[in-house]
C-alpha cells in the first residue's frame, strides 16, 4: 500500500460512522460457486473464497516467492510420494473422494491445511486447462509441472536469438535431479503430430549427452466435447543418430522411422500422435491417467470438500476476502460505504480468527 494510499486509509478511519450494508462483491470462481448437494433448497449456500495464488509464469524458476507459495501448496497433494505417476494418483485420489459414503469418511479425516492445499491446486489446474488458450496454457503447464517436481526442478525459458549456427534447448523443464524434459500439452485431435527442430533436438542430445524425455499430457473430450473429460500422461524419449553419440536414439529416433525413412520434414522431426493413441499403430502405452472433468464436476468436487471445512474456516476466508474487496473499493473507488463496512469486515476477521486460533 503506497503512502497515499495508506493516508487516505488513517484519514477515514479518523471519520469512520456507523457502518452499513455491504454491496455485493460475490465473484464467480470455481470455489465461489461451489454449492454443498446435501445443502437443502432455501437453506443457506455454504461457500468459500479462498485467497488463490497468482498464476504466474514465475513458477518455473525455484528461487522466486511466486515458486515457494505454490509447492507449499502442491506439496499438500501427495505429501512423501516420489514419482510424477504416484502424484498423479494422489490428484485422483482427491477428486474421487467424497463421491461414495466410503469416501466421504475418508474426506472428512483429512487435515483442514490438506483440504485448502488441494482445493487450490484443484482451482489453479482447472483455470490452466480451461481459461487459456493451448500456447499460454501450455507455457503455464510447464511452470505448473516444475514446480510439482519441487526441488531444484526448474523451467527452461527458450531464446529465440541464434547466433553462428547456435541450437537452442528443445527441453522445456530441467526435472529435480538436472536431467531435461520436454513438455507437450495439447487436446486430442488438436494436434497431429509431436514437433520440434530437428537442428535443437540434435544439439540439446549432445548438450545433455542423453535422447531427450518427453512428457505429454493430452486433453481427451469429455460430454459434450467442450469439456475435458480426462488428461492422459505419456512419457517416451526422442533421440537421433545423425550428428549425435553412438547409442542415442531413444523410443524414436529422428532419422529411423519404423519401415523406412525418417521422422525428418526439411527442418522439422514430426512424430504422429497415433502412436500415443493406438488410432494406427501403438508405440507408447499411458503412465497415468488425471481424471479430470468438466467446470461443473470440478465445482461439485469443490462442494464436497467445502463441506468438511468448519463454518470458523469458511468465515474467516470469506471476511478477508470481503475485507480486501471492500478496502480497494474505497481506495480505488472513495467509497465510503465501503470503507465501513471493510471496518466491520476486519472487526468479524478478528472474531472468527479467534475461534480457529484462540489465545493460549
Amino acid at each position: 500500500m503506497t503512502d497515499l494510499y495508506m493516508h487516505k486509509w488513517k484519514q477515514f478511519r479518523k471519520e469512520e460512522k456507523k457502518s452499513i450494508v455491504p454491496e455485493d462483491t460475490s465473484n464467480k470462481t470455481l470455489l465461489k460457486e461451489a454449492k454443498s448437494d446435501k445443502i437443502q433448497k432455501g437453506s443457506e449456500k455454504k461457500t468459500i473464497v479462498l485467497p488463490i495464488p497468482k498464476i504466474s509464469e514465475s513458477w518455473g524458476l525455484p528461487d522466486s516467492a511466486d515458486r515457494k507459495e505454490i509447492e507449499a501448496i502442491l506439496a499438500r497433494i501427495a505429501p512423501r510420494q516420489a514419482g510424477f505417476v504416484n502424484k498423479i494418483a494422489k490428484v485422483n485420489e482427491f477428486i474421487e473422494g467424497c463421491k461414495s459414503e466410503e469416501g466421504m469418511e475418508i474426506c472428512k479425516k483429512y487435515a483442514v491445511s490438506t483440504i485448502l492445499s488441494r482445493l487450490m491446486a484443484l482451482d489453479i489446474l482447472s483455470a490452466i486447462v480451461y481459461d487459456f488458450n493451448s500456447s499460454a496454457g501450455g507455457f503455464l503447464f510447464e511452470a505448473f509441472m516444475a514446480a510439482m517436481l519441487g526441488k531444484n526442478a526448474q523451467q527452461i525459458i527458450a531464446s529465440q536469438s541464434r547466433a553462428g549456427g547456435e541450437t537452442g534447448d528443445i527441453a522445456d523443464i530441467l526435472d529435480d535431479s538436472g536431467n531435461p524434459v520436454s513438455l507437450k500439452f495439447f487436446k486430442e485431435g488438436g494436434s497431429k503430430a509431436i514437433k520440434g527442430s530437428a537442428a535443437d533436438l540434435r544439439g540439446s542430445i549432445n548438450k545433455y549427452g542423453m535422447p531427450i524425455p518427453y512428457l505429454v499430457a493430452m486433453k481427451t473430450p469429455g460430454a459434450t466435447g467442450d469439456d475435458v473429460g480426462n488428461i492422459d500422461f505419456y512419457e517416451f524419449t526422442v533421440g537421433a543418430t545423425e550428428g549425435v553419440p553412438e547409442g542415442m536414439g531413444g523410443d524414436f529416433n529422428i532419422d529411423a522411422k519404423p519401415g523406412g525413412g525418417s521422422y525428418v520434414k526439411g527442418t522439422e522431426f514430426s512424430i504422429p500422435v497415433t502412436v500415443l493413441t493406438g488410432k494406427k499403430v501403438k508405440q507408447i502405452d499411458r503412465i497415468g491417467t488425471l481424471k479430470f472433468g468438466s467446470p461443473e464436476d470440478m465445482k461439485r468436487i469443490a462442494s464436497s470438500y467445502i463441506n468438511q471445512l468448519g463454518q470458523d474456516v469458511t468465515n474467516t476466508y470469506n471476511y478477508i476476502d470481503s475485507l480486501s474487496k471492500n478496502v480497494n473499493s474505497y481506495l480505488i473507488r472513495n467509497s465510503k460505504k465501503a470503507g465501513n463496512q471493510a471496518v466491520e469486515d476486519a472487526k468479524m476477521l478478528v472474531k472468527s480468527a479467534k475461534k480457529i486460533a484462540p489465545e493460549d
